[in-house]
């Protein structure tokens, strides 16, 4: 019974190992891979760009903006993908990047309520600090008016004050 359970667990892994075979590049079957270019841009007051990282398809492809926020990502073949910038400090609106086989390269701003709007964008993309993220909720104050609204307030009281 146990070499039938082992049998069942490690067949589909074995199986995978021995049908694979390494794959030699080819002339004939080598895909063309292309590259996005862009920059990211902070308010000139600040340059945090330690922590980003600039994301193809959720972190598919990922690439690092240089000191003066500028950024290659390579290998990418054609198809179309979402490049998003990913930080902590700021919050930047994506884009969507097409790559024909051409290599022609066709940017445009992601719109999830209407997919068909189509809105282009210059290329090399530039990705500019939206908002600031909020990671707190402002804490509620202390009101009386709260306490004395509170419907059971009044029979605290009520029993308070008849207690001889």
């Amino acid at each position: 019974m146990n070499i039938l359970i082992l049998w069942c667990l490690f067949y589909p892994i074995l199986t995978k190992i021995s049908t694979s075979s390494p794959s030699s590049p080819s002339s004939s079957n080598k895909i063309p891979l292309y590259t996005i270019e862009g920059q990211v841009v902070f308010p000139s007051d600040e340059n945090v760009l330690d922590n980003i990282r600039i994301l193809v398809d959720e972190s598919q492809y990922i690439g690092i903006p240089r000191v003066d926020g500028t950024f290659v990502v390579s290998g990418i073949p054609s198809g179309s993908y979402i490049v998003s910038v990913n930080s902590p400090f700021h919050i930047f609106e994506p884009a969507r990047v097409d790559i024909n086989t051409k290599g022609k390269i066709r940017a445009r701003a992601v719109n999830f309520i209407e997919p068909g709007k189509v809105v282009t964008m210059k290329y090399p993309l530039r990705f500019e600090s939206h908002t600031k993220p909020n990671y707190f909720q402002k804490r509620e104050e202390y009101n009386l008016i709260d306490i004395l609204s509170n419907p059971t307030f009044f029979p605290i009281i009520l029993a308070v004050i008849s207690i001889p």
